[in-house]
């Protein structure tokens, strides 16, 4: 079993569209907070590209940020993973697979909430 690492706690910073020639989208979302251990953090949840059809679904998601260390370094991280929705609701769940550059990894299980556009969740040990 993994151990848990700490908490992260993000705000939604906006979001960006685009699609491929066969109408699959990809949305490119800025988060911006903070993670324990990690200090600061900036990053983009890329979603897709998946069929319009399928956005109340579920699907893959990748992560690319940059965490501002206390020691007054920073890191990258870098992961792919999968999202999913519960029926009735604007609520997606995140899990990720987070490469970080230090040769760490690390594991995140998050749930962003349109309610209150926050994106909060428990960092794991891999």
């Amino acid at each position: 079993m993994s151990e848990e690492l700490g908490k992260f706690s993000l705000k939604y910073k906006g979001n960006t569209y685009t699609s491929n020639e066969a109408g699959d989208i990809t949305i490119h979302q800025n988060w911006e907070g903070t993670a324990d251990s990690f200090g600061t953090v900036f990053g983009t949840l890329i979603w897709g590209p998946t069929p319009p059809a399928e956005l109340n679904e579920g699907g893959k998601i990748k992560w690319v940020a940059q965490a501002y260390l206390d020691d007054g370094t920073t890191v990258i991280g870098q992961g792919e993973g999968t999202w999913e929705t519960p029926p009735d609701a604007h609520v997606a769940k995140t899990s990720l697979l987070i490469n970080i550059s230090d040769g760490t990894q690390i594991r995140s299980e998050g749930e962003m909430a349109l309610e209150t556009l926050e994106w909060n969740g428990t960092i794991y040990s891999v």
